[in-house]
């Protein structure tokens, strides 16, 4: 199995960084968090490095975890297949768009076979814009639920 150069790895990096502020992390929601995990620790996909700080980092990285370069090279196959899996599918409903609408069998259906998938994306660095958003919504919230039950006790 060939080795991961440093020119390979930094390509990689920059594919995978472009990726990730295109699609704000999107794109990386068909890997599972852990695949995510992998990632993002050793490709570093959401940071900007220059070359140095890159190779450091890849350095650093496999000798504190000696397997994460190859469950990463792992996730960036699964990423790679899923991505064209997802084109393909994108391609596929947009030739069904063009070809017009289908004709209806029925007015009203129900779809018991109907699937809901939901997908996350791992952010390395959590985002404090809407983490303090979330504390303020939460001490409106327990503020209104506290005047609500004075309101109470005073009309008792």
């Amino acid at each position: 199995m060939p080795r991961l150069t440093h020119s390979t790895y930094s390509a990689q990096h920059e594919v995978l960084h472009e990726l990730w502020l295109r699609s704000d992390g999107g794109a990386y929601s068909v890997l599972s968090a852990n695949e995510q995990w992998d990632l993002h620790d050793f490709f570093a996909i959401s940071a900007t490095l220059s070359e140095a700080e890159l190779r450091e980092h890849r350095r650093l990285k496999s000798a504190a975890d000696p397997s994460l370069p190859h469950r990463a090279g792992r996730a960036l196959k699964k990423l790679i297949e899923r991505q064209a899996e997802r084109a393909e599918e994108q391609e596929a409903l947009q030739a069904a768009k063009a070809a017009g609408p289908a004709p209806a069998k029925r007015k009203y259906r129900k779809n018991v076979n109907r699937k809901i998938r939901v997908e996350s994306v791992v952010h390395p660095q959590p985002d404090v814009q809407k983490f303090a958003r979330a504390l303020m919504e939460l001490a409106k919230e327990m503020a209104k639920k506290e005047q609500e039950e004075r309101k109470k006790r005073d009309a008792a």
